[in-house]
């Protein structure tokens, strides 16, 4: 966040406090974040730390791994129990937990590996998933033929068992068996340096086993995870698939594919190419790079891993005379979230709430970490990176954390990279000076995603939050005293009328063991209270304001022209308070409220009029609909108050989600309904009746001067604002149903199997088209 954002106060490895004006115990040590941004701590989903493969041991332990991991900014890894062919998962398990508690510098957690399979794996699978163990995801090989690798019916049975235990499959996605025949053939023409191992699997072979993978999940009706995918082929046979698939499809790429590129196996030192040798490799198109930091940024990849794979140079020398026996791996672990930042945010493909995305809370929603996990808020994790966009730096083996003398990024120029980095409320990176303590974190365990076991459906409640025998009295006594006028209407229901029913409206919605949405919240005593129940309540609560709220106040209910100040005069009303419609743009870009609507309630200057001698007879209601957005771009992302991505969320995605129309409302991805705003933030106008396309002749916000409107609007296809000029069609619109359950708002799905639980309800983020973030609970807004 930036430094008008809110501050943080942690203690006790959770996040006590977010907001302004905290009270900080003494002795507290406060850093300034200013011009810097805070952002919750990276998740690295893939990581082998301690692994022995292809007769050598990775260098980097779960100490070393783990320190290089935060002097980049992650605060957690997930590492890969993987077993020999033949041995009991659950032994690999201890083993692995054996090697790893006593090291860890940050917090841990295992996926475990299928290297084989029998009725005996399938029992320790539904074992390792119990609380005591805590795995929910399993990783197979369609590579490393006589290793890990299963063969389609093996890989099938594995994922039915995932299905059915609600786990999360995993595939390295390479055909094993087309690798081993370019092997020997390569190998037979005398080709046995490193490039021979780019030669033996190409894009071709990957991409052919990505949509293999797909059609096997699809099969067993499972989710299907796909790590380290390293090419544009591999990629679009992904999005190919989802068209097709039941369940959701999740792909990974590495901090290597968006770092650098395959040229280096044919670099003459067999020490420079071998220390590149991954699987999949790295790909020979100089366009990769680019192409996966906008398979990114446009969510056809979710995630961004290291693969932290690292080998001491003896050990790489192992195949010095047959590139199949260099052991596969690279580093990545220190610098991956530095070097997607310099090729992907500072390049302009992505923006930094999707960065956040696919280095934090993407990992943590998916593999259920989420909301302890990947996100900045109370009672999460007190794990944090203060990142500086401004930190040069040059990337170098002579100082990097790892314990090997060689990085695969070595001498590329960064700028932006963490300046300090909180793990468990302690400063673990602090002004670029490491401080970790060995053994210090914890393993966490990895819940399953749990079955729906409901047999009815579920709607959400709302309300208007006022107390209405209080107004009613209050407008007795008023009317007694000789006030009519519109002043009046503020007068019967000040703050604290409307504080007292939103918070007795959390009150029963909780007894109730129900959600519950405020409409049109107006003052701050309001979102307080509601920011006061969220910390009891059992079910989610959402808040709503108005665009009136943030674009004017209530001083005009005591201009003297009647017509002028009954034209405000809606419920809750306006407040006198000056400093409300800045707080309630903080609010929104806060998350303490999660929309803006209009109410768009508009009536004639006679039908105000019925009210001329009883304030409690005006017609309730102003307009806003048309100059909802504007006025909200100009108060609270002109002013620095928002970012973009959350304005997207809180005029449009967060309400798709909240009511069930999303996918096909509230973002802009392949299937989901035609409407589009091209917003030129650039274009500057003034409100006025005189202008505005509503039927009446008077706006609350005449005069004021905004700069950013649409200028261009499409609604299911087809072009209805043109370049400014408006061309609608009466009756061209339609009725959309609003399913029950919606999975924002209940957490899981009934029957709509493109939305399971486990479905992050936030991977729709790109840059270029801007879908917005998401609100807590439930969502979040990644910064």
């Amino acid at each position: 966040t930036f430094k008008n954002r809110p501050k943080t106060y942690h203690n006790i490895s959770l996040f006590r406090q977010i907001g302004r004006n905290l009270i900080i115990p003494g002795g507290t040590r406060t850093i300034d974040a200013t011009g810097k941004l805070v952002m919750p701590g990276g998740i690295d989903p893939h990581t082998h730390f301690e692994l022995e493969m292809m007769g050598a041991k990775t260098a980097d332990d779960f100490y070393k791994g783990t320190r290089a991991a935060i002097a980049g900014g992650t605060t957690c890894v997930i590492d890969f129990v993987l077993p020999q062919k033949g041995q009991s998962l659950l032994e690999a398990y201890n083993n692995w937990r054996e090697k790893a508690d006593s090291k860890v510098c940050c917090d841990y957690a295992l996926h475990v590996g299928v290297t084989w399979w029998s009725p005996a794996v399938k029992k320790e699978m539904q074992q390792l998933t119990t609380e005591q163990y805590g795995v929910n995801s399993f990783k197979m090989f369609m590579a490393y033929k006589d290793a890990w690798m299963l063969d389609d019916y093996d890989l099938y049975c594995a994922m039915e068992a995932c299905a059915e235990l609600r786990a999360l499959p995993q595939v390295h996605a390479e055909n094993g068996n087309i690798i081993a025949r370019n092997t020997e053939k390569l190998l037979a023409k005398g080709v046995t340096g490193p490039e021979g191992h780019q030669l033996s699997r190409d894009e071709e072979v990957e991409g052919e086993a990505v949509n293999r993978a797909c059609v096997i999940a699809n099969q067993a009706n499972s989710p299907l995870y796909i790590v380290h995918m390293m090419s544009k082929s591999a990629v679009r046979f992904l999005q190919l698939a989802r068209g097709k698939q039941r369940q959701p499809l999740f792909g990974e790429t590495l901090a290597a594919t968006v770092g650098t590129d395959g040229s280096h196996y044919r670099n003459a030192c067999f020490r420079h190419a071998a220390a590149h040798v991954l699987s999949p490799p790295l790909r020979p198109d100089p366009d990769t790079p680019r192409a996966m930091c906008e398979a990114l940024a446009d969510d056809h990849l979710q995630l961004i891993g290291s693969d932290n794979c690292t080998f001491h140079e003896k050990d790489k020398e192992l195949g010095k005379d047959n590139f199949a026996k260099i052991p596969n791996g690279v580093n990545g672990v220190e610098d991956r979230m530095a070097v997607l930042w310099q090729n992907a945010v500072n390049t302009g493909i992505m923006d930094p709430c999707r960065f956040v995305a696919v280095t934090s809370s993407n990992a943590a929603k998916i593999f259920n970490l989420w909301p302890a996990k990947g996100r900045v808020a109370v009672n999460s994790d007190a794990d944090l990176v203060i990142w500086d966009p401004k930190l040069e730096r040059t990337i170098s083996a002579a100082t990097h954390k790892h314990a090997v003398n060689f990085n695969i990024f070595e001498g590329q120029h960064v700028v932006g990279s963490p300046q300090y980095v909180i793990v468990n409320g302690r400063v673990c990176l602090d002004d670029g000076e490491l401080r970790v303590v060995e053994g210090k974190a914890h393993y966490i365990s990895l819940r399953l995603h749990p079955h729906s076991e409901r047999t009815i459906s579920r709607t959400q409640t709302g309300v208007h939050a006022e107390n209405g025998n209080i107004i009613a009295r209050n407008t007795e006594k008023l009317l007694a005293k000789g006030v009519t006028g519109p002043e009046g209407h503020q007068l019967s229901r000040d703050e604290e009328v409307e504080g007292e029913a939103v918070n007795r409206a959390c009150v029963i919605a909780n007894q109730a063991n129900s959600p519950l949405y405020i409409v049109h919240m107006m003052s701050k005593s309001a979102v307080r209270f509601l920011q006061l129940a969220r910390g009891k309540q059992r079910q989610p609560l959402f808040g709503e304001t108005l665009a009136a709220t943030v674009g004017t106040d209530g001083s005009h209910y005591r201009n003297a022209c009647f017509r002028h100040a009954a034209a405000h005069v809606l419920s809750p009303p306006l407040r006198p308070d000056p400093d409300t419609p800045r707080a309630m743009c903080e609010a929104l870009a806060d998350d303490h409220l999660q929309l803006i609507g209009s109410d768009n309630c508009t009536f004639h200057e006679k039908d105000k009029e019925l009210g001329k001698d009883n304030f409690a007879k005006i017609p309730n209601g102003v307009n806003g609909v048309e100059d909802r957005m504007a006025v909200l771009w100009q108060n609270a992302v002109n002013t620095g108050i928002m970012d973009p991505c959350r304005f997207v969320a809180v005029t449009s995605s967060n309400a798709a989600k909240i009511f069930n129309l999303w996918p096909a409302k509230g973002r802009v991805a392949v299937n989901s309904d035609a409407d589009l705003v091209i917003w030129d933030p650039k274009l500057e106008r003034t409100i006025s009746a005189a202008t505005h396309k509503h039927a009446v002749n008077f706006n609350i916000f005449e005069g004021q001067h905004v700069v950013g409107s649409p200028q261009y609007v499409i609604v299911n296809g087809r072009v209805c604002l043109d370049d400014g000029e408006l061309r609608v069609v009466e009756g061209f619109g339609k009725f959309l149903k609003t399913p029950v359950d919606s999975p924002t708002v209940y957490g899981e799905t009934n029957n709509h199997h493109e939305e399971v639980q486990h479905r992050p309800d936030y991977l729709d983020t790109p840059t270029r088209v801007t879908n917005g973030s998401t609100p807590s609970p439930g969502m979040d807004k990644h910064t």
